[in-house]
């Protein structure tokens, strides 16, 4: 087995008399994620998605229940991806993408774009019976 990459994603969940959700695409992404990122020595999942909110698009965020984890393979870089998802709600801050950020928009739930989602979102916005 070759390395284990942790990765926490947070699903930023706003309502302003629809429901919609934070998406971003890094520049060397060609499908839309959560911000989200790999945890750091000696950090939780809880604590790496709040951080990564806060380095990726600058919100503070309420963390909400855990809802689920996978793993993506990557055979050819001898990689496997560890992936929990939560959903979280904006506490404080103002979006500001970080450097890398090629995109970022928020997304009516029943208008997402099609065909270039990343492959936690449907399944946890599913799970919350937001869709």
């Amino acid at each position: 087995m070759g390395l284990v990459l942790r990765v926490a994603a947070p699903l930023i969940i706003r309502r302003n008399g629809i429901a919609e959700i934070l998406l971003v695409k890094e520049g060397y992404m060609k499908e839309w994620k959560t911000p989200g990122g790999n945890l750091e020595r000696g950090e939780n999942w809880r604590e790496a998605a709040r951080r990564e909110a806060r380095e990726e698009v600058g919100l503070g965020i309420e963390i909400l229940p855990y809802f689920g984890h996978y793993f993506l393979d990557r055979p050819k870089a001898d990689v496997t991806i560890h992936v929990v998802s939560f959903l979280a709600r904006i506490r404080s801050g103002k979006l500001t993408p970080h450097a890398g950020m090629r995109d970022l928009n928020w997304f009516n739930l029943n208008n997402l774009p099609s065909g270039d989602l990343a492959p936690n979102i449907l399944p946890g916005l599913h799970y919350f019976g937001l869709l």
